[in-house]
């Protein structure tokens, strides 16, 4: 069993994302929702399909403002940016 990577210290060198004004709209056209297309793409696929467009998103807003809950701010993000939800 490995042992689990050692959490970055202050002094190792952590890629930073650059600013951003705002954060742009997640673009859904290219995500087909439909459930038996999703089922038969293998994981790598569906994952990058449904959830890591708007997760790179939200990780980089999280890391530009740095907030003191970074998981309930990420949380919200996702929330109120989801692609799958219409909004009014």
């Amino acid at each position: 069993m490995q042992p689990y990577p050692q959490k970055p210290t202050q002094d190792s060198q952590v890629s930073t994302i650059p600013p951003q004004e705002s954060t742009p709209p997640v673009d859904d056209s290219s995500v087909n929702t439909s459930g038996d297309d999703l089922k038969s793409l293998p994981i790598r696929a569906y994952l990058d399909k449904t959830v890591v467009p708007i997760l790179l998103l939200g990780l980089a807003e999280t890391a530009k403002e740095r907030p003191s809950n970074p998981i309930e701010f990420l949380a919200n993000f996702l929330l109120q940016n989801n692609p799958q939800v219409k909004k009014e």
